[in-house]
């Protein structure tokens, strides 16, 4: 093992400097060169003048090889982390590629961090594939230790990545495996999520009687740990519990339960939640016919999505529609139709605002008002190749085409038809 002396002839040299341009007022030559020897050990206070000297830290001469690395991956990911937490998630990536320097020296328990926190930039970043890649690389360097509270957490953000791209029995595979592993885990709120998990998966596939097993588990299972206060899982229990009933058509029970839900994201000041939980309201009115509530619910859902940006703004305007349709009320859909254009400018989501520029356009259609259809087709196709989304473009093309074909421009109509894309 390296001695201090040693450390400090080592950094020395690095830096090229003689024993004379290091010693001074503190150490004479002589003394330094006895240190570096292992003749004798410096004092504490000597050895701060000597890290100052040599422009590192003092750990850098009492700590060893392994523990000065871990010192410093720690300090490199606390950094990438206050990027991170800004949602800045490529300064984020770039910040934690420091650690690549001393990666061959990190213990796997570092190295799975590494990944681990690799896979949450991309994870938020929506590039689902690279955050599996990484989960993955950091379940291999936790299971080499053991360290099963971190196997669990990997497993599930495996199926998350899995589940946000579409490949839902895949997803419930890496579920399992976290299952597998809780008589190992000493994290409640890990295991409280594995059942939660599991039962969105299991109702994402259409198996309801699964996914309100697992969720029973998991309320259960927070009743017992006493979990209430500690985690903000209970709200989306309730809305899950509420939309399972919704299917089994236990729509009263549902009612119960969103409301449950509704109270609980109040409590906790959460918009988005509350904006979720209030359009679950106003469905489950809309099934018991009860239509003016229902209304009441929606609007008042989107006041709670606009307030907390929610990214899932269009459900209220679309039950409303649905109302109003019912109703053959066309005036009213059309309000809805502007109030939803109107807060989606303000708010500068353009891949929502798409979609109602279609909706308004499919809307003149049937009006038979072509001139205004065809304004709304181009503003959404503008949209659309700005932000460069093909299947929205898809979906524009095959509009612009119907709406030429019913003008009777057959040119244009097989024209706007060709450019679909397969």
């Amino acid at each position: 093992m390296i001695t201090i002396g040693e450390k400090i002839r080592k950094r020395r040299k690095e830096l090229g400097y003689t024993l004379k341009e290091v010693a001074g007022d503190k150490v004479t030559i002589a003394q330094l060169s006895s240190i570096e020897n292992g003749k004798s050990k410096p004092s504490r206070k000597l050895l701060e003048y000597l890290a100052e000297k040599l422009k590192v830290d003092v750990e850098y001469f009492t700590l060893n090889e392994v523990e000065v690395t871990h010192r410093d991956f720690k300090k490199i990911i606390k950094t990438a982390y206050s990027f991170f937490n800004e949602a800045k998630y490529d300064e984020a990536l770039r910040a934690i590629e420091d650690a690549r320097l001393i990666f061959n020296n990190l213990l796997n328990h570092d190295r799975g961090e590494y990944y681990k926190f690799i896979g949450e930039c991309y994870y938020n970043k929506g590039e689902y594939e690279n955050a599996f890649e990484n989960f993955n690389k950091a379940l291999i360097n936790f299971s080499k230790i053991s360290d099963y509270d971190n196997m669990a957490d990997s497993n599930i953000k495996i199926a998350n990545s899995l589940y946000m791209s579409k490949k839902f029995q895949m997803a419930l595979a890496y579920y399992k495996s976290a299952e597998n592993l809780i008589p190992f885990v000493k994290d409640n709120s890990i295991i409280a999520r594995i059942y939660y998990d599991l039962s969105l998966c299991y109702y994402t596939l259409d198996r309801f009687r699964f996914s309100k097993e697992y969720l029973d588990k998991c309320l259960d299972f927070i009743k017992e740990k006493d979990l209430s206060s500690k985690t903000d899982l209970i709200p989306y229990i309730n809305m899950m519990a509420g939309i399972i009933d919704l299917k089994v058509e236990n729509v009263r029970e549902s009612l119960e339960k969103f409301q449950e839900a509704f109270e609980k994201y109040k409590l906790n000041g959460d918009m988005i939640g509350m904006g979720r939980a209030m359009n679950n309201i106003g469905i489950c009115y809309m099934e018991l016919e009860e239509y003016d509530r229902a209304l009441n619910c929606f609007k008042e859902a989107i006041d709670y999505k606009v307030i907390g940006n929610d990214e899932e703004m269009m459900d209220p305007y679309l039950n409303m529609i649905e109302i109003y349709e019912k109703k053959g009320d066309k005036e009213n859909i059309l309000t809805v139709l502007n109030d939803a254009e109107s807060n989606l400018i303000k708010l500068n989501d353009i891949s929502t605002l798409i979609d109602v520029y279609i909706l308004k356009m499919e809307y003149y259609i049937k009006e038979k008002d072509f001139d205004k259809a065809e304004i709304y087709g181009f503003l959404a196709l503008d949209n659309a190749e700005r932000i460069k989304n093909i299947d929205k473009l898809n979906k524009i093309y095959i509009a612009l085409s119907k709406l030429y074909r019913m003008i009777g421009n057959e040119n244009l109509s097989i024209e706007y038809m060709l450019k679909v894309k397969k």
